[in-house]
Order: structure tokens, then sequence, then C-alpha cells
């Protein structure tokens, strides 16, 4: 059967793209909050989310002291060589000569 409507994108999945059969999931590290959506948006630096087809901010959770997270991130790395001692951090910085991690 022919369609004759085009119906919008769920929540937790985008098309960026005219004339496609399929919308296609937020990516580990994204979201989408709204139906109809173009794109998602990347969880925020020091946060990260293994989630498929999110629809909420909600699913980014924060990186524990000791692991940072770039943006859009699906999980925290390890700081090596480095450390945070925040939780949520962006970044590690690095240790100073003659020090450790």
């Amino acid at each position: 059967p022919s369609s004759t409507t085009c119906p919008a994108c769920e929540a937790g999945k985008a098309s960026s793209t005219t004339g496609v059969p399929s919308c296609t999931s937020c990516e580990p590290g994204t979201y989408s909050t709204t139906e109809g959506s173009t794109s998602c948006t990347s969880c925020e630096a020091g946060r990260y989310s293994s989630t498929i087809s999110a629809s909420s901010a909600d699913v980014c959770l924060a990186c524990e002291a000791g692991k940072a997270a770039a943006a859009g991130s699906s999980s925290c790395t390890s700081c090596i060589g480095s450390y945070s001692t925040a939780e949520g951090s962006a970044s590690c910085t690095q240790c100073a000569a003659g020090r450790y991690s």
C-alpha cells in the first residue's frame, strides 16, 4: 500500500535527509527530545550515555571523579598520567613532572 502522509520521526530518532523511508536512531552519547527532529543533540562534555534512541537528556550521566568525557561520548575515559578531582569533568589535568597518576 502507498503512503498518503509522512509521519514525524519519534523522539529518540532523527532524519536530516529528505525522502528517506525511516528515521535513524540517536547514537549513544546523543538524544532527541522532540518528534520531527532533524538531528540528535550531544550529551554535554563531562557526561555520557550508552543508550540508543534516547529521548531525554536525563540519560546523560556525569562521569565520576578520575574520569572525563568529551561532548557526545558513549562512555567516560579514565585519567591515565593525569587526574580529575570533580564529577562531570570534560577533560583530565596532566600530572606535573616528577608526579604520576
